[in-house]
């Protein structure tokens, strides 16, 4: 066979092993970016229900007929810092 035939299928291997391999980078980066976007959507859920939780009970709240500390909740889902 000739020279040129071992030339250009080195190549066309060379080429495959590079499109294999930057195809299952991108798929990889692709699930990494799902994951991250979820996480960020559930944190988002989880705030916006927090806020309205709160806005709930500021509105049922009459600042003249209750002290403060009794219109404050204790909502577990949010971590202390300590």
């Amino acid at each position: 066979m000739p020279a040129y035939f071992y030339i250009l299928s080195g190549t066309e291997f060379l080429i495959a092993i590079l499109l294999f391999y930057f195809l299952r980078k991108r798929s990889k980066m692709k699930q990494l970016h799902w994951h991250e976007t979820q996480q960020l959507t559930r944190a988002i859920e989880l705030n916006s229900a927090q806020i309205q939780k709160r806005k709930t009970a500021l509105d049922t709240y009459q600042l003249m007929n209750y002290n403060l500390s009794e219109a404050l909740l204790v909502q577990p889902e949010i971590l202390s810092p300590n």
